[in-house]
């Protein structure tokens, strides 16, 4: 054949060869022995994407389903990888169809018109050399037909909705047709298989960053692990940043997580027509108004989970609108279900409704909506504070992190008044959830924006329930006390009974019966029948708790006065009082070894409060049946909120430890000593997390002083010279403070040495004794609450040995099963006083990742979330009850340790520059792994060494045993929590 157009010969035939006419393309026609040509095998996949990571689930799953079904579709959000994942499993699959595979991208969401189906059908047909003639509905029976004969692949990405997709899948056979769609495609009425495809892990996403930033992340793998956080483990915001990075070669990765750490700067980045905002922009153009006017509602919400109710007084769409609107929402992966009937979205496309919002909506509506949600908000609590905490608890706590948004954002949205509203109906409710942190919180603001004796009083209650007995009188200064009537009245005597609670736990007793009489009077004169007998019960505890202290026949007294208040509040139908000062007496008669009319008053009472524990377990003490003691003490119900009951359950702590001593228990001795409500590790589980580490527990009970000492599997008891010892600390705690206060070179001298003399003389108390079990191993202390501001590594039996000091035992087994973080991002707080500016950044320096911030609450808050190492240069009180509640001070407020417990992911690693070890335990109870303070006297050149052990790797309890090693006396540092 020399020609398109030509003649032929037929080499090698028999006979005539019967041409019908010109042949075109070089096709033979040979008669009865004519062969028909094989079927195209199409190759039409793109390359596969480079750096694919991860999706091991979706991956065996799209295998799984061939020959099982003809159709799968992978739907999601825009940008989550669903286009990357066919196309990697189609290529790595191609064996399984080896008819070829075939690619159509409908544009389902791009800027210009998607493609038809008709379109696409007349595509596909032509690479499969079918005529491509006929009615559509011929046309895709032809298709099928040529489907049904075949294996063969078909990608159909990009696709917006069911009707885009339905006349293209197969109708049997064992070809397969991938859809990929921002729309769900549950309508597509065939058994096709849907894999909804989330945000990959964290491990995935940090895979696909070292895969594509190559030895750059090796370098900074802790900024690395704060760009996936930044892209909230997005695939296509993971790809924009790492062509970022490749386009800005001298750029540290640090430099692009601070740039980037704005998720304005992170929508925008990238080519105009593939950053994230565009692509995100497609799928809104999607919808429809009235479903866009949703999106724009999402903008306005100031948390990140949003219920019907707060999205209808957004957007002013009823709810048969606001549910079309939602479904259109979530088909097109926008948005998502919480599982709690509401929606929540992806932080990025949250941030993408902000912009929008801002952008479309007029100030004016804008804070038109903002007031309505807020109302909505409010009329929920207001209706929640008078109902039974069982219909709103959980309710509250899945609406905690919106209404703490709504809060904030009303104080500089609405009046002062308004929002102080709000705040204060928020802290009485999280009171009655016994959730004292948040309590105190709104209740603070609360004060702050209304200051009226009923706020004052709120949290005067609050903080006495937390113990910080300063604080609770400073409220009640603001109440004025005197004569009143009406409403006055009845807050003037709560403020008294108040005052009588807080004398009551400071050990005032006469101070605090005088208060609660007269606080009982008043409520009687109100005709508070109910409020003066807990006024009557605070003062007959104060009257019994003296009796029982003093000797004397004063006691006989105060049983009778017990007994007769009980008849009293019975013939008033006060049962839960009566039973109360039954109790009272009973615990009067056991002090004083009246056990049979103690037994007999008992029994009149149920066992269902923390006093009637303490009565019953003392009885049995006072028997002793210390074994049915110590377990009926660690066996009693949680005491309800209430001063006098934490003190009943403080007690019943003390008379269990007690009781393990007695009975030579040394297991159940740190049993006792753990927190309330934290369980205590198994005595198998407690030695395997020690390993080769020698673990000491310190416990006192009266003027008996033990160590636990648990070394090797065992568990053994070491007695203590109590008075030694507590003499022996408060003469070293008074020669460390000589050594810092002086100036002198030669009364330095004499300080050091006297300093040296009493941590000598501690050593020998305190240490010798458990020389023999403790030597050679790395220490795990936990002491008793007198001792635990010592600065242990002092001690010269400790100078060599890394000491880690916990709370308990349990405290420290719970914090080391928590994984330490690899990475060293680092932040430190400044400037302040104790450390100038220029200081804070040379620490900062140190770290791969390191950033000075200004010493705000919320800036500190907001980045030490998920923060590796926090350097704290601020002086903190100390709150003698309870370490949670401790704070210090910035500039523009106080900062609780308790609050660091409310972030997503606390900072695994806090050094605190002259802040009391009460704060220091408060950041452990709040869920930070390590902590190490650093004393005043230190010099910044200690804390320098200390960052640059750390910031090599050094297990912190070995960091701190470096670095003071080289100045014991002069450089009182202490390693709390883990220590490794």
């Amino acid at each position: 054949m020399t020609g398109a157009r030509s003649t032929n010969t037929a080499p090698g035939s028999r006979g005539t060869v019967i041409q019908a006419g010109v042949l075109r393309a070089g096709v033979i026609h040979s008669g009865p022995h004519a062969t028909t040509p094989p079927p195209p095998r199409p190759r039409q996949l793109p390359a596969p994407p480079a750096g694919f990571t991860g999706r091991a689930t979706e991956l065996a799953t799209l295998t799984a389903a061939v020959g099982r079904t003809t159709a799968c579709t992978v739907s999601g959000p825009a940008g989550v990888g669903k286009t990357a994942l066919a196309l990697h499993w189609s290529h790595r699959s191609a064996h399984l169809f080896p008819d070829g595979g075939l690619h159509a991208d409908l544009r389902g969401y791009d800027p210009d018109h998607p493609l038809s189906p008709d379109d696409v059908l007349t595509d596909l047909l032509q690479a499969l050399g079918a005529p491509t003639t006929g009615s559509p509905q011929a046309r895709a029976a032809r298709y099928r037909t040529l489907l049904a004969d075949r294996t063969l692949l078909v990608v159909l990405d990009n696709a917006a909705h069911p009707d885009q997709v339905r006349p293209l899948l197969p109708g049997a056979g064992r070809s397969l047709v991938l859809v990929t769609s921002r729309d769900r495609m549950t309508t597509l009425r065939c058994a096709a298989h849907h894999i909804a495809l989330a945000p990959p892990p964290g491990a995935d996403a940090l895979a696909y960053l070292r895969t594509t930033l190559g030895p750059r992340a090796a370098r900074e793998p802790a900024a690395a692990r704060a760009l996936v956080r930044t892209c909230g483990r997005l695939p296509l915001a993971l790809a924009i940043t790492a062509e970022t990075a490749a386009l800005r070669a001298r750029t540290p990765l640090s430099a692009l997580v601070a740039e980037l750490a704005d998720e304005r700067h992170l929508l925008r980045a990238g080519a105009d027509d593939h950053n994230l905002r565009t692509v995100f922009s497609w799928s809104l153009k999607a919808l429809a108004d009235h479903d866009r006017a949703l999106f724009h509602a999402i903008g306005l919400h100031p948390g990140h989970d949003y219920t019907p109710g707060a999205l209808s007084a957004l957007s002013g769409l009823n709810p048969a609108e606001l549910r079309r609107a939602a479904d259109a929402l979530l088909r097109v992966h926008l948005v998502e279900e919480n599982g709690r009937g509401g929606l929540r979205a992806h932080d990025l496309v949250a941030a993408y409704a902000r912009d929008l919002a801002a952008e479309q909506l007029r100030p004016a509506a804008a804070r038109a909506a903002f007031g309505r949600l807020f109302h909505h908000y409010r009329r929920l609590l207001d209706r929640a504070a008078t109902a039974p905490p069982s219909t709103w608890s959980t309710w509250l706590t899945q609406e905690r992190h919106t209404l703490e948004a709504v809060a904030e954002r009303a104080e500089s949205h609405l009046p002062h008044p308004t929002a102080g509203a709000l705040r204060h109906t928020l802290g009485a409710l999280h009171r009655t959830q016994h959730d004292l942190s948040a309590a105190l919180r709104h209740l603070t603001r609360a004060t702050a924006l209304l200051g009226t004796t009923r706020t004052h009083l709120d949290r005067a209650a609050a903080e006495l329930e937390a113990g910080r007995l300063e604080d609770a009188r400073r409220c009640l200064e603001h109440v004025r006390d005197g004569p009143q009537r009406g409403r006055a009245g009845a807050l003037v005597a709560e403020a008294r009974h108040l005052r009588a609670l807080v004398s009551l736990a400071s050990g005032q007793l006469p101070p605090a019966v005088r208060r609660a009489l007269d606080a009982a009077r008043a409520f009687t004169a109100q005709h508070d029948h109910h409020a003066a007998a807990t006024c009557t019960l605070t003062a007959l505890t104060g009257m019994c708790e003296g009796a029982r202290l003093a000797p004397g026949a004063r006691w006989i007294w105060s049983v009778d006065r017990a007994l007769l208040t009980a008849d009293s509040f019975t013939a008033q139908d006060l049962h839960p009082q009566a039973d109360q000062a039954t109790l009272l007496a009973a615990r009067l008669l056991i002090a004083r070894g009246s056990l049979p009319a103690a037994r007999a008053l008992l029994a009149r009472v149920p066992p269902t409060s923390p006093l009637h524990a303490l009565c019953a377990a003392e009885l049995l003490e006072a028997r002793g049946d210390h074994r049915a003691a110590l377990e009926l003490a660690l066996t009693a119900p949680p005491h309800p909120s209430g001063p006098l009951s934490a003190a009943h359950t403080r007690q019943l702590g003390d008379l269990a430890l007690r009781a393990a001593l007695a009975e030579h228990l040394p297991w159940q001795v740190l049993r006792v000593r753990e927190p309330p409500g934290r369980p205590a590790p198994s005595p198998r589980s407690l030695s395997t997390a020690l390993g080769d580490r020698a673990l000491v527990v310190l416990a006192c009970t009266g003027h008996r002083l033990i160590a636990i000492v648990v070394v090797s599997g065992a568990a053994h008891t070491v007695d203590l010279d109590e008075r030694a010892v507590t003499e022996g600390a408060a003469r070293l705690r008074r020669a460390l403070h000589a050594t810092s206060a002086v100036t002198s070179p030669r009364l330095a001298r004499a300080a050091h040495a006297l300093a040296e003399e009493a941590a000598e003389a501690l050593d020998r108390a305190l240490l010798t004794p458990l020389l023999r079990r403790i030597t050679g191993h790395d220490l795990v202390l936990s002491p008793h609450p007198d001792l635990v501001d010592l600065p242990w590594p002092v001690l010269p039996s400790l100078r060599r040995t890394p000491v880690v000091v916990t709370p308990s035992a349990g405290t420290w087994w719970a914090a080391r099963r928590r994984p330490a973080r690899e990475s060293r991002r680092a932040l430190v707080i400044g400037p302040t006083p104790d450390l100038p500016a220029a200081n804070a950044r040379e620490i900062a320096a140190r770290y791969p990742i390191g950033e000075v911030v200004t010493p705000t609450r919320r800036l500190v808050l907001g980045a030490a979330d998920g923060a590796d190492v926090l350097h704290l240069s601020v002086r903190a009180g100390r709150s003698q009850e309870n370490p949670v509640f401790s704070g210090i001070r910035l500039d523009d407020g106080v900062l609780l340790a308790h609050e660091f417990g409310e972030l997503d992911q606390p900072p695994d690693l806090v050094v605190v520059q002259h802040a009391r070890l009460d704060y220091a335990r408060g950041l452990l109870a709040a869920g930070v792994r390590v902590v190490i303070a650093v004393g005043g006297c230190a010099g910044f050149d200690v804390l320098c060494e200390l960052h640059d052990a750390l910031a090599c790797g050094t297990a912190p309890a070995r960091a701190v045993t470096e670095v003071v090693s080289k100045d014991p006396l002069r450089r009182p540092v202490v390693c709390l929590g883990v220590g490794e």
